[in-house]
């Protein structure tokens, strides 16, 4: 009997150490996507069950043979506990400051989630060309220099126009809608009158039709009312020791989501409606606006090194059971597209397709929108050519330009 009971309990922990390791094998992907901690706790998983499964055995093999007593297993164990409890509570405290690291760094905002990077300064500037590119992370991120295509369009404007009195404000921030443009505008940009507002948005208000994601707390809403964005981690906040378990429960024998094809999207409503009240209190100041496409690399056949680089999609429009299919975002792309193209000719707003001029690339993007170096000079050069050319411009040249051009007619014409 007792030789059985040897044989027999190092089995069934075998076996059980087996199936548990087993289970890491199927991680959830989101979670490894969104949350880099979840890989270090995958491969501790992954490599701490063999591990410990063998140093159990090796002690109860050296317990049976008398080569240790029970007292140093316990003691054994209980400074393994003690180890845990300082590491889980050093992590804690880790957890909380970077928590509120981001709340001193005023990272969130009431109303807009996170706070808009505005106004723009610029007193002193009369008779300058004062231009406000509004948008998302794809206005906002700049490159490894600092630089975003609007500071690189401020560049080529100034080159273009032989004159520094051009001032291009970058006030894009990552998630923001145009419902987020629309306040930020309203509050921030519109009081400092800009000569010329540019609007590139598409991406953060597709994704707010996936309701059914982590982001969404209920059915899709008119004001997007429903879809919580950065805010999610002042919500969804927990003790450290439970984000471990969630965490690593998570990546145990993860069931795959259903991929679903969506064909309605009712926030397209909320766009048109948000674009247009921009243009109309725009209109109302005389101020210029010019709407951009969206660049992106969403197209029907795409190959799996690039599927895997659409970090948009495999985070934001991913929730607990279901997640988009890459053609959803493509017809939701096409579709944006087209309520766009509707809004520039009913309101006669110059359209500048900056989409079509960027290759549906990894060349030319780091996941679904976000560019490369190439891409940074591509939309920069496509945006300044669309205002150059457009005869928008015209009457808002800085006073410069127009004193000079002035002078020479006079001479010409004494």
């Amino acid at each position: 009997m007792a030789q059985f009971k040897y044989t027999a309990v190092p089995a069934a922990l075998v076996a059980a150490a087996a199936f548990l390791w087993y289970g890491f094998l199927f991680p959830d992907p989101y979670l490894l996507a969104r949350y880099p901690i979840s890989r270090m706790l995958l491969w501790a998983a992954r490599l701490g069950i063999p591990v410990l499964t063998l140093l159990a055995l090796v002690l109860a093999a050296a317990l049976v043979k008398g080569r240790i007593r029970r007292s140093d297993l316990f003691l054994l164990a209980g400074t393994c506990i003690l180890i845990l409890v300082f590491a889980v509570t050093a992590g804690s405290v880790f957890y909380n400051r970077t928590f509120q690291n981001s709340r001193n760094n005023r990272l969130y905002h009431p109303y807009l989630q996170l706070a808009p990077p505005g106004p723009p300064d610029w007193s002193g500037k009369t008779g300058s060309l004062r231009i406000a590119c509004l948008g998302g992370s794809t206005t906002e991120f700049k490159d490894d220099s600092g630089r975003g295509w609007p500071e690189r369009l401020e560049q080529i404007l100034r080159e273009r126009l032989g004159t520094d009195s051009v001032s291009v404000f970058n006030g894009g921030r990552q998630w923001y809608t145009t419902l987020h443009t629309l306040i930020n505008y309203q509050s921030h940009i519109r009081p400092v009158k800009p000569d010329v507002i540019i609007i590139m948005h598409t991406i953060n208000d597709l994704l707010h039709n996936a309701d059914f994601c982590y982001f969404s707390r209920g059915p899709f809403r008119q004001d997007y009312g429903h879809f919580t964005g950065p805010v999610s981690r002042i919500i969804d906040r927990q003790g450290f020791a439970a984000f471990l378990w969630k965490t690593t429960a998570g990546l145990w024998h993860h069931k795959p989501r259903a991929i679903i094809s969506q064909k309605d999207f009712p926030g397209l409503a909320s766009f048109r409606r948000n674009l247009n009240a921009i243009i109309d209190w725009a209109e109302r100041d005389g101020t210029a606006v010019f709407l951009l496409t969206q660049p992106n690399l969403y197209k029907p056949e795409m190959t799996q090194e690039e599927q895997k680089s659409l970090y948009m999609l495999n985070t934001e429009a991913v929730g607990p059971s279901f997640q988009w299919s890459a053609e959803t975002v493509c017809l939701g792309f096409t579709l944006y597209r087209e309520t766009l193209e509707r809004i520039a000719e009913e309101r006669s707003v110059p359209l500048i397709d900056v989409e079509k001029e960027i290759p549906k690339s990894l060349d030319y993007f780091t996941d679904d929108v976000h560019y490369t170096m190439e891409a940074f000079d591509r939309v920069a050069g496509c945006v300044a050519s669309g205002l150059t050319e457009s005869r928008v411009l015209e009457s808002r040249r800085p006073v410069s330009l127009k004193t000079a051009a002035t002078g020479i007619a006079d001479s010409a014409n004494p």
